[in-house]
Protein backbone atom coordinates (compact mmCIF):
# COMPACT_ATOMS: atom_id res chain seq x y z
CA UNK A 1 0.00 0.00 0.00
CA UNK A 2 2.54 2.60 0.74
CA UNK A 3 4.48 1.50 -2.71
CA UNK A 4 1.43 1.88 -4.47
CA UNK A 5 0.50 5.76 -2.80
CA UNK A 6 4.51 6.82 -3.22
CA UNK A 7 3.49 5.90 -6.97
CA UNK A 8 0.46 7.64 -7.30
CA UNK A 9 2.29 10.87 -5.78
CA UNK A 10 5.06 10.82 -7.62
CA UNK A 11 2.45 10.26 -11.23
CA UNK A 12 0.30 13.86 -9.80
CA UNK A 13 3.90 15.33 -9.26
CA UNK A 14 3.68 15.24 -5.70
CA UNK A 15 6.72 13.14 -5.00
CA UNK A 16 9.12 15.14 -3.36
CA UNK A 17 5.86 16.41 -1.25
CA UNK A 18 4.58 13.18 -0.12
CA UNK A 19 6.06 13.60 3.90
CA UNK A 20 5.21 16.82 4.48
CA UNK A 21 1.79 17.78 6.30
CA UNK A 22 -0.99 17.88 4.06
CA UNK A 23 -2.07 21.08 6.03
CA UNK A 24 0.61 22.82 4.26
CA UNK A 25 0.54 22.07 0.95
CA UNK A 26 -1.39 24.55 -1.22
CA UNK A 27 -4.81 24.54 -3.13
CA UNK A 28 -3.38 23.24 -6.28
CA UNK A 29 -1.45 20.75 -4.53
CA UNK A 30 -4.59 19.87 -2.52
CA UNK A 31 -6.16 19.32 -5.71
CA UNK A 32 -3.37 16.92 -7.11
CA UNK A 33 -3.01 14.90 -4.11
CA UNK A 34 -7.36 14.08 -4.11
CA UNK A 35 -6.22 12.86 -7.84
CA UNK A 36 -3.45 10.98 -6.35
CA UNK A 37 -6.08 9.17 -3.79
CA UNK A 38 -8.89 8.72 -6.37
CA UNK A 39 -6.32 6.53 -8.28
CA UNK A 40 -4.13 4.86 -5.91
CA UNK A 41 -6.37 2.00 -6.27
CA UNK A 42 -6.36 1.15 -9.74
CA UNK A 43 -10.16 2.28 -10.10
CA UNK A 44 -11.83 1.15 -13.34
CA UNK A 45 -14.77 4.42 -12.80
CA UNK A 46 -13.15 7.87 -11.53
CA UNK A 47 -15.56 10.46 -10.77
CA UNK A 48 -14.12 14.04 -10.88
CA UNK A 49 -16.14 16.79 -9.73
CA UNK A 50 -14.32 20.27 -10.49
CA UNK A 51 -10.88 18.77 -10.84
CA UNK A 52 -9.16 22.23 -11.75
CA UNK A 53 -10.99 24.26 -9.27
CA UNK A 54 -8.82 26.74 -7.62
CA UNK A 55 -5.76 26.39 -9.89
CA UNK A 56 -2.94 28.38 -11.50
CA UNK A 57 -3.02 27.95 -14.89
CA UNK A 58 0.20 25.85 -15.11
CA UNK A 59 -1.22 23.29 -12.31
CA UNK A 60 -4.57 23.57 -14.07
CA UNK A 61 -2.84 22.25 -17.40
CA UNK A 62 -1.32 19.87 -15.92
CA UNK A 63 -4.36 18.32 -14.17
CA UNK A 64 -5.88 18.19 -17.74
CA UNK A 65 -2.93 16.51 -18.89
CA UNK A 66 -2.83 13.68 -16.66
CA UNK A 67 -6.60 12.90 -16.71
CA UNK A 68 -6.14 12.71 -20.94
CA UNK A 69 -3.16 10.25 -19.83
CA UNK A 70 -5.46 8.47 -17.32
CA UNK A 71 -8.29 8.18 -20.11
CA UNK A 72 -5.48 7.33 -23.11
CA UNK A 73 -4.74 4.48 -21.36
CA UNK A 74 -8.42 2.97 -21.59
CA UNK A 75 -8.62 1.11 -18.38
CA UNK A 76 -10.19 3.77 -16.26
CA UNK A 77 -13.67 5.48 -17.61
CA UNK A 78 -13.87 9.01 -16.43
CA UNK A 79 -16.91 10.57 -15.28
CA UNK A 80 -15.80 14.48 -15.03
CA UNK A 81 -18.17 17.39 -13.75
CA UNK A 82 -17.18 20.83 -14.75
CA UNK A 83 -18.66 24.38 -15.42
CA UNK A 84 -15.63 25.12 -17.85
CA UNK A 85 -16.65 23.47 -20.65
CA UNK A 86 -12.60 23.92 -21.59
CA UNK A 87 -11.67 21.63 -19.66
CA UNK A 88 -14.62 19.04 -20.21
CA UNK A 89 -13.97 19.42 -24.07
Amino acid sequence: AMERAHEAFFYVGLGEARYRDIGTYSLGMKQMVKLAQAIVHGPRLLFLDEPTNGLDPPARQRMIELIKEIRERGDVHIVLSSHLLRDVE
